[in-house]
């Protein structure tokens, strides 16, 4: 008697739409992520290998919610046990763009708070 295996998702030969390969996409992805894997937090880059993973394994599901980048590693460690996956997967994600909304939010109150005046002289003192 084998183990316990996992059943293959009916879409695992599904090819991946053009959106899937949208470089402008996978770099807003990369630079939220800071550049590092989402689950070891291994630096990411033009060098390091790096996977864009479907947090649901639906490959033609493209929403920036249901994508995150993984190192080689971590992302052959997501095939097995994929219900785990998924429910960690997208609590990492959903607070990866909440940072990013956050940070967003932040730097536009401090901009409106400041007067033509003050915004003058923070740029008079850069030159």
């Amino acid at each position: 008697m084998g183990g316990l295996k996992e059943k293959r998702p009916t879409n695992y030969f599904t090819e991946y739409d053009e959106m899937f390969y949208c470089s402008e996409n996978r770099q807003v992805i990369l630079k939220e992520q800071k550049y590092k894997c989402a689950i070891c937090l291994e630096k990411l880059g033009y060098k390091f290998k790096k996977n864009l993973h479907h947090i649901n394994y639906i490959k033609k599901d493209n929403r920036r919610r249901n994508l995150i980048y993984l190192c080689v590693s971590c992302h052959v460690t997501t095939n097995g046990h994929r219900q785990f996956w998924k429910g960690y997967l997208r609590s990492l994600n959903r607070k990866i763009i909440q940072t990013k909304k956050l940070s967003r939010k932040v730097s536009y109150r401090i901009e409106k708070k400041l007067t033509i005046e003050e915004k003058q002289m923070i740029l008079s003192r850069r030159i």
